[in-house]
């Protein structure tokens, strides 16, 4: 069994969410109430975390996958091997 996913922080990377209703107020003031989340980062969020754990504006903005992206080594192409 896993541990509960702690509600201020994002279950895609791990960085404070920025969450409102985590730190005691309403949702009507967090900041994902102003945008719509993809719905591609929604389905990446973890069945433990859905309804507990909230994205952070940079997952929700799908910035930090293009960053992983782009920090990422460059993949070496396989060799072939003549015989």
């Amino acid at each position: 069994m896993g541990s509960e996913p702690n509600p201020s922080h994002c279950p895609l990377c791990g960085s404070l969410n920025g969450c409102a209703m985590a730190s005691g107020n309403v949702a009507a003031a967090c900041w994902c109430m102003e945008l719509e989340i993809p719905r591609d980062v929604l389905a990446r969020i973890p069945e433990t975390a859905r309804d507990r754990a909230c994205v952070c504006a940079a997952c929700a903005s799908g910035e930090s996958a293009r960053e992983s992206a782009a920090s990422a080594p460059a993949a070496r192409p396989l060799r072939t091997v003549a015989r």
